[in-house]
């Protein structure tokens, strides 16, 4: 990934934050972007970068009427983010940015309108379905199952008949009471999302599953443990493709 798309994407980060600062939960999600999600070695170099950053867009905000303007100066700089994010970024990358987006949003528990508008202006330009951005969002925010549009969500747990008629199932004995295996769907990238509930240890490719943390489940990737039988990603492409609910 070039040094400019890296740039731009904590540009895009540090353009969304809270103007009174960036917690550890915040800063740990930015690590795991470039990291996990994008494979870069150098981390801190990038969360500096994140840094330099904050600073010269958050303080308009500190004058009088300052928070009108920081917000439609920042809508224009998130375009024009965006679009040179847009030059090299497959599709699915840019759902694996907005997710955590959202979760580096909703890092302080909650996500404000004016943040939310600046999500829409990022799912407009990356071209990402209203639909799709509405599941995604409540995926990450919420921990009930009133999604928008159940039919893109899979529950896999230890029940041998669905007991929520609106979203796909699949069974798997070896799980506990407790745990659940959400996956969502997004038709417009043709990714699947994965978040574990329950204390259950379970990992996808030798990575232990965090609770809440949002993960992606790739071609080829299966979530399992020792005691556990493997959930293949064939096996969840499959599930939605059926029309009946397993």
């Amino acid at each position: 990934m070039s040094e400019r798309v890296l740039q731009s994407m904590m540009q895009l980060f540090a353009l969304v934050a809270h103007i009174d600062g960036v917690g550890e939960k915040g800063k740990n999600i930015l690590n795991g972007v470039l990291r996990d999600d994008f494979l870069v070695s150098d981390t801190e170099k990038y969360l500096a970068v994140f840094e330099a950053f904050l600073a010269p867009y958050h303080h308009i905000a500190d004058i009088k009427d300052g928070s009108a303007k920081r917000i439609s100066l920042n809508s224009v700089k998130i375009l024009k983010t965006c679009n040179d994010i847009n030059k090299e970024l497959e599709q699915e990358q840019k759902v694996i940015l907005l997710t955590r987006l959202l979760e580096f949003l909703h890092a302080s528990f909650e996500v404000s309108e004016q943040e939310r508008e600046f999500a829409l202006i990022v799912i407009d330009s990356f071209n990402i379905p209203t639909e799709d951005f509405e599941n995604l969002m409540y995926f990450v925010i919420h921990k009930d199952d009133m999604f928008p549009s159940p039919s893109n969500v899979l529950v896999v747990n230890n029940k041998k008949t669905n007991t929520r008629s609106k979203l796909k199932h699949i069974c798997n004995p070896q799980l506990q009471d407790d745990t659940e295996i959400w996956i969502l769907r997004v038709p417009s990238a043709g990714a699947y999302q994965v978040k574990l509930f329950g204390k259950q240890e379970l990992s996808l490719n030798g990575q232990a599953l965090q609770r809440d943390k949002i993960y992606q489940l790739i071609t080829g990737s299966s979530i399992r443990s020792a005691s556990v039988q493997p959930i293949f990603h064939r096996e969840v492409v499959r599930a939605f493709s059926q029309d009946f609910f397993m």
